[in-house]
């Protein structure tokens, strides 16, 4: 059996989110999404992991994962906040086959992994936005965001 693994905050989860994992799914027999939180993070961590399952639709080829993210270091290399995260994960989950990713850190963290990479739409050519320019213009960039989370950004008490 192939396992893969998509990592992110999604916060919030959004149409680019959901072809990433669509797409792992194509990679791997097994996919574990883990959602990455802090005490710090602006969306509630488990709002965000409600989210994905009810988006994702308990499908039993999928793991959806909450990991506390308390050990990155962004003054770090890439090639050493990437080791950190292996170290994490090799930890918390099963062995990685293959580690799919829409962003440059794929390839280093799936070599510390021991895993292949797999990088996805990296240029966002297909999907082009981010769960920032989501946060900061939610109106502009609505068609991006899933029917499910829509009322999050609708809501005056966000």
């Amino acid at each position: 059996m192939k396992r893969g693994l998509v990592i992110g905050k999604f916060m919030p989860v959004h149409k680019g989110h959901l072809a990433l994992i669509n797409f792992a799914l194509t990679q791997c027999d097994q996919l574990i999404v883990s959602m990455s939180y802090t005490l710090k993070d602006p969306i509630s961590k488990d709002l965000r992991f409600m989210w994905l399952n009810e988006i994702l639709g308990y499908k039993p080829s999928i793991k959806v994962a909450m990991s506390l993210d308390d050990f990155d270091n962004e003054t770090l290399s890439l090639i050493e906040r990437t080791k950190i995260w292996a170290r994490f994960i090799e930890n918390r989950f099963p062995k990685i086959d293959v580690v799919i990713s829409s962003e440059e850190y794929g390839s280093p963290f799936a070599n510390h992994l021991g895993a292949s990479s797999v990088l996805f739409d990296l240029l966002r050519c297909q999907v082009p936005i981010s769960a920032t320019k989501i946060r900061e213009q939610p109106d502009k960039y609505w068609e991006f965001i899933p029917d499910l989370i829509r009322p999050y950004f609708s809501s005056v008490d966000r």
